[in-house]
């Protein structure tokens, strides 16, 4: 972070933060729901961030088969949301019953089938990616960010160390 802009920069990124949470609050009933569900798409989806699935299956817009996905349990929750496990395992239960989530033969806890494809998780995406886009922008202004710097991706594939 260059220093000189270090207080702006940290006022933007954390804006943006509580306007994602907020977005999150909003869609999953309440800040520990969206912990939950935000861990649950995380951990689920974690081999495609990879590359280790089919390159269809990046799209929301194409079913996930549950065999593909990272298995997701209480435990794994608890850890990536800070979250206790009892707070987990109540909020987990009350998501079943209510609907956006199911419990697998195996234990494992996934989002019901067609949830990913539906129109809310396209709404939080793309108000994800808008959000992201201002804050870049805003930060691209401020001479936070300039378009001249590497990105991490194309640092690795040129086969140099990331920053």
């Amino acid at each position: 972070m260059k220093t000189a802009q270090s207080r702006v920069t940290f006022v933007r990124l954390v804006s943006m933060q509580l306007r994602l949470l907020e977005l999150w609050r909003e869609s999953a009933g309440g800040h520990q729901e969206a912990l939950v569900q935000m861990a649950i798409g995380v951990i689920n989806g974690d081999r495609v961030t990879r590359g280790a699935t089919d390159e269809s299956l990046r799209s929301l817009g194409n079913p996930m088969p549950i065999s593909l996905m990272t298995k997701c349990n209480m435990s794994s929750i608890a850890a990536a949301t800070g979250l206790n496990r009892e707070t987990v395992r109540r909020i987990v239960n009350r998501l079943i019953v209510e609907g956006p989530l199911v419990r697998s033969a195996d234990g494992s806890i996934n989002f019901i089938e067609g949830w990913t494809q539906g129109p809310q998780t396209h709404r939080l995406g793309e108000v994800q990616l808008d959000e992201f886009c201002r804050t870049a922008n805003l930060l691209l202004r401020d001479g936070v960010l300039s378009c001249e710097e590497v990105s991490v991706e194309t640092t690795r594939t040129s086969g140099q160390n990331s920053p």
